[in-house]
């Protein structure tokens, strides 16, 4: 097997089965992938929880956890129609600049629900 990679910079060395892996989606952030397991972790293998960190359904099993889809059709979709609107008329720049603004707003609100 070749040689672990050296931890990104300002990350500690992991040991093993951990490595660090860069986001594709976030390119500079940095996250530890098992792979032993496939199991990621943003926060490290063997991270303590800050003191503002959200409680998980592990350590609260009382906790209820929402998911919500959100799909915003343009007139590039495969299928540019829904039971709402015979011909969808929105731009691809468009749909993403809203999908942005919801993410924003579910992020930021203490009631995620409420801000869809």
């Amino acid at each position: 097997a070749p040689a672990p990679a050296p931890p990104p910079p300002g990350k500690p060395k992991l040991e093993a089965p951990w490595v660090w892996k860069e986001s594709r989606s976030q390119p500079g952030e940095w996250y530890k992938l098992n792979r032993t397991t496939g199991e990621r972790k943003w926060d490290g293998p063997n991270a303590t929880p800050s003191a503002d960190a959200k409680p998980t359904p592990s350590a609260d099993a009382s906790v209820k956890i929402v998911v919500r889809h959100c799909l915003l059709k343009h007139a590039g979709s495969r299928r540019p129609s829904s039971h709402r609107r015979e011909t969808i008329t929105k731009t691809a720049a468009d749909a993403k600049a809203e999908a942005a603004r919801v993410r924003t707003a579910v992020a930021a609100a203490d009631d995620a629900a409420a801000a869809l």
